[in-house]
């Protein structure tokens, strides 16, 4: 007897809800039972994807944010650099003024040099060639005029003061090819700069566009949210019968 009686409950079961079901005063209870799951299950799917898409875009964020933190230590070690490329440059600068007076000085000497031999005889450039500039011990075998004796003088003047010259000028030059390297590094340190802030600055472009999805996927999961509840506060509110029917339809289904 207890095996017919249970054996009898799957079968009332069914009747009862195909009662429920073709009864047309139910059918606006079975409309909203209907659109209730619908809205449940895919209001809950736009809700989760909304998450994912958020928790996703987050993460992206955090990378890019730490690429930039690593871009920015890169700038800071290009900027040591080139205060270092200036300081040498500076240096250089410093020095060459201080060679390029010195020439100066020394092509006022040869000036001023020139000028007095003027005002000096030959035959004193005479005895100063001979005895000092280039003193020969042997007999002279060749005989000079006065202005050819001036214009010896005046070439030994300058091949001495050419002696001096030329070795500043060199290192002058030195210093211009270090500047010049210096300068060259210091343009490569700020091109790379440069790249790293373009990059950096395309980062943050992406970050803002997903912090403007994010908080466009946050609002319409909030609005998602609160529709769904007031859905469900419309129908609590509801008339007592609709309601009743609608738990025993729900306990039904």
């Amino acid at each position: 007897m207890k095996c017919i009686n249970d054996s009898s409950k799957p079968s009332d079961m069914k009747e009862k809800l195909w009662s429920f079901i073709r009864d047309p005063k139910n059918w606006v209870i079975i409309a909203l039972v209907v659109i209730i799951g619908l809205i449940g299950l895919f209001g809950g799917k736009a809700v989760s994807r909304y998450n994912s898409r958020i928790e996703r875009l987050s993460y992206e964020k955090f990378i890019l944010s730490k690429q930039i933190s690593n871009r920015d230590l890169l700038i800071k070690v290009e900027q040591a650099k080139i205060r270092v490329h200036k300081a040498t440059i500076d240096s250089c600068m410093t020095e060459f003024r201080k060679k390029d007076k010195k020439i100066g000085q020394l092509e006022k000497n040869l000036t001023d040099a020139l000028d007095q031999l003027e005002g000096i005889s030959s035959d004193s450039c005479y005895i100063f060639l001979t005895r000092m500039a280039y003193n020969y011990p042997g007999l002279l075998s060749y005989i000079f005029n006065e202005n050819q004796i001036k214009a010896i003088h005046g070439d030994y003047l300058r091949a001495r003061s050419a002696e001096q010259v030329i070795p500043e000028l060199k290192l002058q030059i030195g210093n211009c090819l270090v500047q010049f390297k210096e300068r060259d590094d210091l343009v490569k340190n700020q091109e790379t700069i440069i790249t790293l802030q373009d990059k950096n600055l395309q980062d943050c472009k992406q970050i803002n566009a997903n912090n403007d999805i994010i908080i466009k996927d946050l609002e319409k999961t909030v609005s998602k949210e609160k529709w769904r509840k007031n859905l469900w506060r419309i129908i609590a509110s509801a008339e007592p019968g609709i309601a009743v029917a609608l738990i025993v339809a729900l306990g039904i289904l």
